[in-house]
C-alpha cells in the first residue's frame, strides 16, 4: 500500500504503475480483511489507497484489471471508502511556528534518563499519548515493526529488568517498565531485517520526547543481543520466535532530588560532517 502511495506522489503523474505487483497487494487487503486482527485505521488507509489507485491508473493492463475486479469483489460496490487517507499536498500541513524552534530544543535537552521515581503511577492516558508521540516517527515503508510491551506484574516485571545488564541497583524500584520488541515477520529478505532496529529507535526516541513533554521521566536500558536472553524474554512473555527484544524503557513521576548524570553531549562540530 505504500508502495502505492509513493507511486501516486510522483508529480508528473503515472497513467500505469505496480502491474507487477498490485495482484499481491490486493490479495494481502482482502486476508487483512479477513483475519480481524489488523488496525481498522490500517485497513481504512489500504482501502482508500487502493480506490484512488484504480481511479488513477490506466486499466487496460491484464493485471490490473484482475486486480481490480477482486477489489470491487471485496468491497462488495465499484465506488466503496473515501478517497481521504490518500497522498495530500505538502502545503497543506499547518505552518510550523516559529517559536516552536526554540521550543524543541528546550524539550530535547530536558529529555534525561531518570533511574529515581515516586511510588506514584503513571495515568494510562500519559502511557497512550507517548506511544501515540512515537507512531508518528519515521518507518520504512510504513511497516511499523514493533510493539512496546508494558509491563505491569510486578514479578515478571522483575524477571524482565533482570536479564540486561546494567540495572542492578535500580531495575526492581522502576515503577513502570516496557519492552520494545521488533517484528521480523515483516521482513522476508534477509537484507531488509536490519530495519527493525533502526524503526525502532526512531520510534522510541519520540516515545521518550512524549513522556518528556508532559512532565514525566524516562530511562531507555540497552538489550544485550544475546540469543540466550532474546529466549528467556520470549518465554516470560509469550513471543514467537520472529519478535525480538530491543530495548527496555523504565518511566514514571521522577523524584525531584533525583540525580542525573550530566553526561555531555558531544558538540554539532563534532558530529557533522560536510562534503562540498
Amino acid at each position: 500500500i505504500h508502495r502505492l502511495e509513493k507511486g501516486l506522489c510522483f508529480p508528473s503523474g503515472k497513467e500505469l504503475f505496480a502491474e507487477k505487483y498490485i495482484e499481491e497487494t490486493v490479495s494481502a487487503y482482502h486476508c487483512a480483511t479477513e483475519n480481524h486482527l489488523h488496525d481498522t485505521g490500517e485497513l481504512e488507509w489500504a482501502r482508500s489507497v487502493l480506490k484512488r489507485y484504480f481511479a488513477t491508473v490506466s486499466i487496460q493492463n491484464e493485471r490490473v484489471v484482475s486486480a481490480y475486479q477482486r477489489y470491487l469483489d471485496i468491497e462488495n460496490e465499484s465506488d466503496g471508502g473515501s478517497l481521504a487517507l490518500t497522498p495530500f499536498e505538502f502545503g497543506s500541513i499547518p505552518k510550523v511556528k516559529e517559536s516552536w524552534g526554540e521550543e524543541f530544543i528546550s524539550l530535547c535537552e530536558s529529555r534525561v534518563s531518570c533511574r529515581w521515581f515516586e511510588e506514584k503511577k503513571v495515568p494510562r492516558s500519559k502511557v497512550e499519548y507517548a506511544v501515540n508521540c512515537a507512531t508518528q516517527a519515521a518507518s520504512a515503508c510504513n511497516r511499523q515493526p514493533f510493539q512496546f510491551l508494558l509491563i505491569e506484574n510486578p514479578e515478571l516485571k522483575s524477571k524482565i529488568v533482570s536479564l540486561p545488564f546494567g540495572t542492578a541497583g535500580f531495575g526492581t524500584d522502576l515503577p513502570h517498565l516496557m519492552m520494545v520488541v521488533g517484528d521480523l515477520s515483516n521482513f522476508p529478505l534477509e537484507r531488509d531485517r536490519h530495519l527493525i532496529y533502526i524503526d525502532s529507535a526512531l520510534a522510541t526516541s519520540q516515545l521518550l520526547l512524549g513522556f518528556t513533554a508532559q512532565g514525566l521521566a524516562s530511562v531507555p536500558i540497552n538489550w544485550p543481543d544475546v540469543e540466550v536472553n532474546h529466549r528467556s524474554a520470549r518465554e516470560l512473555l509469550g513471543l514467537e520466535n520472529y519478535h525480538v527484544p530491543i530495548m527496555l524503557v523504565g518511566f514514571g513521576i521522577p523524584l525531584e532530588q533525583a540525580k542525573i548524570p550530566y553526561s555531555e553531549k558531544k558538540g554539532v562540530e563534532a558530529l557533522l560532517k560536510t562534503y562540498d
